[in-house]
């Protein structure tokens, strides 16, 4: 009897051993699996214009180069025509966390990093685009960097919408006679609205989701945008005139929360950095062999479209300086990074147009 009681022991200590042998598995392959899930993160890239203008062509190149960079382990939720607010609040969920990306125009950045107002001062940059890139990818993006780490953002790549034109109700924009008092919707930008009254017209700070409907009630009689953007908000609808004046690069800033940057391995940086440049490559590129097409499209629309003569554009850059001494002036950091770029364009050959 001892003996079959030893057995009934040894026999129920072994299945004992063998539930917890088997509990122990499962837990494990339970936590692998969880910590394989876990790896996997979500982000959200939102901007202002729609899938069909430069902003979301480059975010579907980064979506895309970012998926197959980190193989799924980073995938990104799209969020474009401004389904996350405005401009500011754009810059607001980035800078608090709640927008892990954005790319959204550097003019409206100035409320929170004012120097950044560097990247719409008129007739700065010069219209080749190749120099432009080389001077914005140069150590002025460096620079500017430095500065939006303070404000908690990380800078990923510069990428224009393209140079703004001039479009109005009641005429084309041949000189700066033309503009006087006329009401133009402006970014809200303190330096923009000082830029614009130097050229004598009435600055208009109206949002960029309530700028169709300002423009079709009269609210104001035009505003500047690159030709891309006019197209896909449809302002050729309510717009009669168009005029190239290339007066100034409207540019985007791809840009990341900070802390969530830095929170990312060596491994993700690389991915996220992969992705900027196919999303700044592939931005650049369409602004470039967009241009003529997107000209030609508003003439067979009944667009009234004018090119600003030599002339006129000398008379433009001559009230513009006031405006680059006004940012300069703001603090050193402006005035340094001004300098930087006047250096730049003289190391490329190019003369300063102010």
């Amino acid at each position: 009897m001892k003996k079959t009681n030893l057995l009934k022991v040894l026999l129920s200590l072994l299945l004992v051993s063998s539930l917890l042998l088997v509990g122990c598995s499962k837990t494990n392959e339970s936590e692998t699996s969880s910590n394989s899930k876990g790896a996997e993160k979500t982000l959200k890239l939102a901007f202002t214009v729609p899938m069909d203008d430069a902003g979301g062509v480059g975010a579907s190149k980064f979506k895309e180069v970012l998926e197959a960079e980190s193989n799924g382990k980073l995938k990104v939720n799209l969020f474009p025509a401004g389904q996350q607010g405005s401009m500011k609040e754009h810059w607001e969920g980035c800078q608090l966390g709640g927008l892990e990306v954005v790319y959204v125009a550097g003019s409206a950045l100035e409320t929170f990093v004012p120097e950044e107002a560097i990247l719409d001062l008129p007739f700065l940059f010069p219209s080749d685009y190749e120099t432009a890139w080389k001077i914005i990818d140069g150590k002025l993006s460096e620079e500017l960097n430095k500065l939006m780490n303070a404000k908690g953002f990380e800078l990923l790549g510069i990428a224009p919408y393209g140079y703004n034109q001039f479009h109005t109700s009641k005429k084309a924009i041949n000189s700066m006679k033309d503009l006087q008092g006329l009401k133009m919707r402006i970014i809200p930008s303190p330096l923009k609205i000082y830029q614009y009254e130097q050229w004598g017209a009435n600055p208009t700070p109206i949002e960029f989701s309530e700028l169709y409907t300002a423009l079709q009630q009269g609210v104001v009689d035009g505003g500047e945008n690159a030709l891309s953007v006019i197209k896909t908000q449809k302002l050729h609808e309510v717009q009669k005139y168009i005029t190239i004046s290339d007066h100034a690069l409207f540019m985007g800033l791809l840009t990341a929360n900070k802390g969530w940057y830095d929170s990312l391995s060596d491994e993700e940086k690389a991915w996220l950095q992969a992705a900027a440049k196919a999303n700044i490559e592939a931005q650049r590129e369409f602004v470039a062999t967009e241009r003529e097409k997107i000209i030609e499209f508003f003439k067979e629309y009944g667009v009234n479209v004018t090119y600003l003569t030599d002339e006129a554009r000398q008379e433009f850059i001559q009230k513009s300086a006031s405006t680059h001494q006004k940012y300069a002036s703001k603090s050193n950091s402006c005035e340094m990074l001004l300098n930087l770029v006047y250096d730049e364009l003289e190391k490329y050959g190019i003369k300063s147009e102010n």
